[in-house]
């Protein structure tokens, strides 16, 4: 029983022994690899994810480095020495003159190890809103570190029309760093 095939059963044994093998193939890698495949697409979407959240962390990194450096090239506010009382009178009756009437009063001092707080009221009327805010504002940004808060401001009664009232609390903040401790520290 040893007759040779013909050359036409010869193909169709061959394509059907090609198409077993693609089979064979396509079931024991390919579907095999599948679920590899899918928790490698897993893993490439969590560490983009992380990526993505890394690199939101250095630009925001980046941003910050660049506001430092912005302020260290601004002329920064320095903290007087204790018993700067005199310069920080002197700074307040010179923001102050646009004012129409002030009314300034210093409370008790406090301290926090080197650390001075010199609050103070002050109550003043101003020709109008831009005016106040400009009093304000040279307050927070003066060359004196200096908190402002508590700040109430309403139509001045008795006053020409646009006139306003102000009230606000302040703090000057100091250090006993060369400074001259005297009798007055709490």
């Amino acid at each position: 029983m040893t007759r040779p095939l013909r050359r036409r059963a010869l193909a169709k044994l061959t394509a059907l022994l090609f198409l077993a093998l693609g089979l064979a193939w396509y079931f024991l890698v390919c579907r095999g690899a599948e679920p590899e495949l899918q928790r490698l697409r897993e893993q490439r979407a969590e560490v983009e994810s992380a990526l993505a959240e890394k690199q939101s962390q250095l630009l925001k990194i980046r941003r910050i480095e660049a506001e430092l450096e912005a302020a260290k090239t601004e002329p920064g506010r320095y903290m007087p020495s204790y018993s700067a009382e005199d310069a920080e009178v002197l700074f307040l009756n010179r923001i102050l003159k646009p004012a129409l009437n002030y009314t300034l009063a210093f409370h008790p001092l406090s301290r926090d190890g080197d650390q001075v707080r010199r609050g103070f009221s002050l109550d003043f009327f101003a020709a109008s809103h831009g005016d106040a805010a400009h009093i304000i504002q040279q307050l927070e940004t003066g060359p004196c570190r200096c908190r402002v808060g508590d700040i109430s401001c309403s139509p001045a009664p008795g006053q020409p029309e646009g006139t306003v009232s102000v009230s606000l609390n302040a703090v000057f903040f100091e250090t006993l760093v060369g400074g001259q401790a005297d009798a007055g520290l709490p």
